[in-house]
């Protein structure tokens, strides 16, 4: 026959132990709470039957937080590689801490993402503090890393390693990198050090506090795109297609909405296209034979070499030097003529071509009966001429100022 309900308000667990080991009620949630000398704050029961038992779903904590797994990469080497996936991602959890390990991810579909203030170090090993690469299963064609503070302090070493090869399907659906301090603390160091995968999207975040000399460098891959990050110290993008590719051949590489860039150096050869839109950068030194737009910036001193062809659109720079061409809606020089009839100006860079025209501002009237022609225009720079109707030289002593306008 059924039995009376056996009613108590709090039920204790071996009080002899001397511990605090109950289960009660939660008198704000209303929900039935667990309490132990682990979790001496308690959880509810709801969150016990909540995240963590949901499928896909890897809490992580530090020891005595109370969640399955107090080591990140034992959360990763639980996950199902056969069946993780962009579409069925594994969703690792991780709570506030700093965890001292060695991470390597060779699954699709992983996703870290910290919650509170998460810190992921090397520690003092001379090693990647995060390593993405190939492994025996399904590559590792998407994986994000999310609210993060990744650090490492080794020459040569890398908060996170990127490594693909030749034909390689990393990053496939992309690697993102969304909202994490990258914090290398030596120079010759990275941040992110990415080769011969698919896809880099670094949304948000910064690499602040990091030495000045900390790479993000990007080589061999197929599209990376840096948006919103903060202090990044060198920015290093290279492609050669002499060199493995990745699955995805070509190469687009773009800077956007970036306000505090340290230097940038770039080398496409082959193929692949630069980018950088609404920043702020350091030096440039840019190389290759392919091409480079920098709009809505302001950058420092230029060197375009061998014959990479860059254009500029509402950019302010400092000097510019180089092999390569530049383009630029305006440019501004001056002219001294002392005691002279013609004057050859020369461009800090060749442009593309010759299409451009040219204004010559004069300080005062010119002697005699002399007007100013234009002449000899070339893709490196023009002659200013003082000519009679007559079309014969005439010297003048005055400095000119001159400004070219291209057509976009």
């Amino acid at each position: 026959m059924p039995q009376p309900a056996f009613q108590v308000d709090v039920l204790q667990i071996e009080p002899g132990t001397g511990t605090t080991q109950t289960v009660g009620l939660n008198a704000l949630t209303g929900d039935l709470q667990f309490v132990s000398p682990l979790i001496a704050a308690g959880i509810d029961l709801l969150s016990l039957a909540g995240l963590r038992n949901m499928q896909g779903v890897y809490l992580v904590g530090k020891a005595g937080s109370g969640a399955p797994y107090t080591a990140i990469q034992d959360a990763i080497d639980a996950v199902d590689g056969s069946t993780s996936s962009a579409t069925n991602p594994a969703l690792i959890l991780i709570g506030p801490g700093l965890y001292t390990e060695l991470l390597t991810i060779q699954k699709d579909g992983i996703c870290l993402v910290g919650l509170g203030g998460v810190t992921i170090s090397n520690g003092v090993a001379s090693a990647h503090t995060i390593t993405v690469n190939n492994g025996a299963g399904t590559p590792p064609q998407q994986v994000v890393f999310q609210n993060l503070k990744v650090t490492n302090g080794v020459p040569n070493y890398a908060c996170i390693r990127l490594a693909g090869g030749a034909a390689s399907l990393i990053g496939a659906q992309g690697v993102w990198v969304r909202d994490c301090h990258l914090y290398n603390t030596v120079g010759g160091g990275y941040t992110i050090w990415a080769t011969a995968i698919n896809g880099l999207y670094i949304q948000g975040g910064s690499a602040n506090g990091s030495d000045p000399a900390a790479i993000l460098r990007v080589e061999q891959t197929a599209s990376c795109t840096v948006s919103g990050t903060l202090e990044l110290p060198i920015t290093r993008f290279d492609y050669d297609t002499g060199g493995s590719i990745p699955s995805a051949s070509g190469c687009t590489y773009t800077l956007a909405n970036c306000p505090a860039v340290g230097q940038v150096v770039s080398t496409l050869l082959g193929d692949g296209t630069l980018n950088i839109l609404r920043c702020s950068t350091g030096t440039l030194t840019l190389d290759g034979d392919q091409s480079a737009s920098i709009q809505h910036s302001a950058v420092g001193n230029m060197t375009v070499g061998t014959t990479l062809a860059v254009t500029l659109l509402a950019t302010s720079r400092g000097t510019a030097a180089g092999t390569g061409t530049l383009a630029e809606p305006f440019w501004a020089t001056t002219a001294t003529f002392i005691a002279s009839s013609s004057e050859t100006v020369t461009f800090d860079v060749a442009g593309p071509d010759a299409n451009y025209s040219v204004a010559v501002e004069l300080p005062s009237a010119p002697a005699g009966t002399a007007f100013t022609v234009i002449e000899n225009k070339t893709a490196s720079g023009f002659d200013i001429a003082f000519r009679n109707t007559a079309g014969v030289l005439q010297a003048q002593t005055m400095v000119v100022t001159v400004t070219v306008q291209r057509s976009a």
